[in-house]
């Protein structure tokens, strides 16, 4: 008991408050001797030194620890970079009110490839059976000694034999040999191939409502086919397309049966089929309108999709529906059955029609889809207080190239997309043209991991076989607006009578966006648009080009971009033109 009284009485007078400010051995970090700034920033990023500066250590030995830390970590960055006889020391200086951490690096040559070779321990019995040299995949001699290269190759390598029908490919021994002397490295590989497979049972387990057909009509493979690992992705890909699994699991088995074929587990996860959504969209001309639609993407368990939309707005009032079945009478194949109609009047006419169409789609190559179809439309058309009926039949033809990363967001690739389509009058047989039509999108990424990117996108169109009236306004082209040309009204970059749009029988349309994404959710976007729409069959660049520019800003949600943007006209025009345009939607303007 006494010795507690003693602390009791001992204790009060060591605890007295320390002010948080005076806790922490504050520092700054110096480099020297780095000159490439991509190999700075990734030293800055792996030191504890400078990420931890906010938590300064409580004293000197801590400090001196973790910049030894860092010495260790900065001489196995360098050295993945090729960097074999580079050096790292430091010094702390302490300072009365602020110490200083140096860094000295010294980066010595950065080592090349030499020589890389591919030994297949275990051969396969397949004659056909090719190792690709390491210089297909980027490991050439001449090249940066980078440590990643080494390993990427490695695993390219493994694909490439599991790709020929060795699911069981394996490394068995990676010698990596640095020369100082001559500033090299040279690399071996040691593969066995294990193994020939063929592609075995498709073991489908996790469904509730969707039949089992429908889930191996997605197969890429036919059973007994030589293995290709590769098929594995492509149908983990198809099966998520359909809209119909939250997850998709694709395994080969652990060994070959019998028949040395290599059964397939397959684990799926159903999501929800049936969705309700909406949307809004709003601009100084059309005003605001909005979108509601609903989907069932499993029909009777089969996987056709069925989809209703109704669009109202202070321009439209139309509802359509689209029945779609995938894999129609053969593999890659789509049959789309669409069925739709309502009131549109914008600036430049009224209608009210109704239209049915028909299309196959089919997909021609990885990238390539085209598509061949039916189409009627009846309609009545008023513009300029004339009004006229058209009962139009057409056989739509398109083609979609389609190299782009992303359909909402895209910051690499490309896109090419035309169609030609003939329409005839069914009834009287006396109103007869073609309208055809491409446009071509690019995205240039500009800086590492997409936070800058220029995209371009250009239009063209063209309607032969009527005079310009004798088109129906509805089918002819109109230039201006936010798909369009950004900054002045809707459909008013073209033929006019008056103030009022009448459409031409051409098109041409061009736009660059400058895009720069900051932070998860934020970005902004300058652009400059520009074209306009012709009387000519084809587009005449003697007639005025009208440009409009602008800035946007961009939120990115998880459905897609929200985009907002402000346009203004370049060659604006004494009452037609506002002094700006402002639209708001969802998913990039191209």
């Amino acid at each position: 008991q006494q010795i507690l009284i003693v602390l009791a009485v001992i204790t009060p007078a060591f605890t007295f408050p320390v002010p948080a400010e005076d806790i922490g051995i504050e520092y700054r970090v110096e480099f020297e001797g780095v000159e490439d700034g991509k190999i700075l920033s990734q030293l800055k990023e792996l030191s504890d030194t400078v990420g931890l500066r906010e938590s300064p250590p409580l004293s000197l030995l801590q400090l001196h620890r973790r910049v030894q830390q860092d010495e260790l970590t900065f001489v196995k960055a360098l050295r993945a970079e090729g960097y074999y006889a580079s050096s790292v020391s430091s010094v702390v200086e302490v300072g009365d009110e602020l110490n200083t951490v140096q860094f000295s690096i010294v980066m010595g040559p950065q080592y090349h490839f030499a020589a890389a070779t591919v030994e297949l321990v275990e051969r396969p019995d397949e004659p056909s059976t090719t190792v690709p040299a390491p210089g297909e995949f980027g490991l050439k001699a001449g090249s940066p000694a980078l440590a990643r290269t080494v390993v990427d190759v490695e695993q390219m390598l493994l694909k490439a034999l599991r790709d020929q029908g060795f699911p069981f490919a394996r490394v068995l021994e990676r010698e990596v040999v640095v020369d100082h002397a001559s500033q090299s490295m040279d690399v071996t590989y040691r593969l066995a191939s294990g193994p020939f497979a063929y592609f075995g049972q498709l073991r489908i387990s996790g469904l509730d409502k969707v039949r089992e057909k429908v889930v191996a009509a997605e197969s890429p493979w036919k059973k007994e086919m030589p293995y290709n690992h590769g098929s594995l992705e492509t149908l983990r890909k198809r099966l998520y397309d359909t809209g119909l699994f939250s997850v998709v699991r694709v395994e080969p088995a652990d060994a070959l049966d019998r028949n040395q074929t290599i059964p397939i587990d397959l684990e799926l996860t159903e999501r929800k089929h049936r969705t309700l959504w909406a949307g809004a969209e709003y601009d100084l001309d059309e005003g605001l309108g909005t979108r509601i639609g609903w989907e069932h993407r499993n029909i009777q368990g089969l996987g056709r999709r069925l989809l209703l939309e109704v669009r109202v707005g202070e321009t439209r009032l139309e509802a359509r529906s689209e029945f779609s079945i995938r894999h129609f009478r053969r593999r890659d194949q789509t049959l789309r059955l669409s069925l739709g109609g309502g009131r549109y009047k914008p600036e430049a006419f009224k209608t009210t029609r109704v239209q049915a169409s028909a299309m196959l789609e089919r997909k021609l190559s990885k990238h390539v889809t085209g598509g061949l179809g039916v189409a009627m439309k009846v309609s009545e058309v008023e513009q300029l207080e004339d009004t006229d009926t058209f009962r139009l039949l057409s056989l739509p033809l398109q083609l979609n190239w389609n190299r782009a990363n992303s359909a909402l967001d895209a910051t690499r690739g490309f896109k090419i997309a035309g169609r030609t389509e003939p329409f005839v009058d069914f009834i009287s047989g006396d109103t007869l043209f073609l309208k055809s039509d491409i446009a071509a999108n690019h995205y240039l990424p500009l800086a590492r991991d997409a936070k800058l990117v220029l995209a371009t996108r250009v239009m063209l169109g063209a309607i032969v076989g009527e005079s310009r009236l004798n088109i129906p306004a509805d089918e002819r082209f109109y230039a201006g607006g936010g798909g369009s040309i950004r900054g002045y009204p809707f459909q008013t970059v073209g033929p006019l009578d008056g103030d009022d749009p009448t459409g031409g029988r051409s098109v041409f349309e061009s736009s660059a966006e400058l895009r720069f994404r900051f932070g998860e959710h934020f970005g902004v976007v300058a652009f400059l648009d520009g074209g306009s729409a012709f009387e000519s069959t084809f587009p005449d660049f003697k007639e005025d080009i009208l440009f409009g520019a602008g800035l946007g800003l961009r939120y990115f949600s998880p459905i897609g971009p929200l985009r907002i943007d402000v346009a203004i006209p370049l060659d604006r025009r004494d009452g037609i033109d506002d002094s700006f345009q402002l639209y708001i939607s969802i998913g990039q303007a191209f």
